[in-house]
């Protein structure tokens, strides 16, 4: 499925975090999506020296965002 073409029907916050070096999901296909979307309230993390991997430091991000869209 390609991401970029259903981003623009999405007006939710969110939060990316991609690794520079994946090549599953290249940077320029997570740019993309990223840069077409919608909402104001997003954010994207670039590792680089990652692939498509779990990211165990990006955790804390990911709960901190949530927190904030649940409790301002």
């Amino acid at each position: 499925m390609d991401a970029l073409h259903f981003c623009t029907n999405t007006h939710i916050p969110i939060l990316m975090g991609i690794g520079l070096d994946d090549p599953v999901t290249p940077p320029s296909t997570a740019y993309a999506v990223f840069n077409h979307r919608p909402s104001e309230n997003k954010t994207i993390h670039a590792y680089p020296h990652y692939v498509h991997e779990h990211k165990p430091f990006h955790e804390e991000k990911k709960v901190t965002f949530k927190y904030k869209q649940f409790f301002g």
